[in-house]
């Protein structure tokens, strides 16, 4: 039995674009691709649900992430930071006798200069620990709004940089634009 084609395989209609695998998608084309539901965006997530995501995907800069698992995060760091400034500025303020004479300084007792200090500290840590994550997310909702991750770098531009990012950021998603190579 001779097949009709002569070399075993079955009749496959050439690739739309050279260079292509066959039965690959051109450039531009619409991509089907599903990602695992550990790289896939959580639309509507909840504040708790967001802020575990965030951590537990702390360095990972694939796949995708909704506009709530970016701006719930936003929300903790600014709480967090804003408890640890306030506890800070009530210590000063308890800690501070005022001055004897008009033209003396007021003295701050040791006590408060150290939770102060304390609460620098922690703030600082606490920076230095959502960096990597904080770029991470704003890298997969890049990617969920069809973008690469290095667009990030736009936010580096002076003035302009910042607003296009947030602009890029918070823009509503598009799935279909989703390349593979970035899950």
């Amino acid at each position: 039995m001779t097949l009709p084609h002569g070399n075993g395989q079955p009749f496959q209609a050439p690739s739309p674009q050279p260079g292509y695998p066959m039965g690959a998608p051109a450039y531009g084309a619409p991509q089907t691709t599903v990602l695992p539901p550990e790289l896939a965006a959580l639309p509507r997530a909840s504040f708790g649900e967001a802020v575990r995501r965030f951590f537990r995907h702390y360095a990972q800069f694939r796949g995708t992430a909704s506009v709530s698992e970016l701006l719930w995060p936003w929300l903790f760091h600014f709480l967090v930071i804003s408890v640890l400034m306030t506890i800070a500025g009530i210590s000063l303020s308890a800690g501070t006798t005022p001055a004897k004479t008009v033209h003396a300084d007021p003295e701050v007792a040791g006590w408060a200069t150290a939770v102060a200090a304390l609460c620098w500290i922690t703030t600082g840590i606490f920076n230095l620990a959502l960096v990597v994550p904080a770029i991470a997310v704003q890298v997969r909702r890049l990617h969920d709004v069809g973008k690469s991750g290095g667009w990030w770098f736009i936010g580096l531009v002076p003035i302009v940089g910042p607003i296009w990012l947030l602009v890029l950021l918070l823009s509503s998603s598009k799935p279909e634009l989703f390349r593979p190579e970035w899950a």
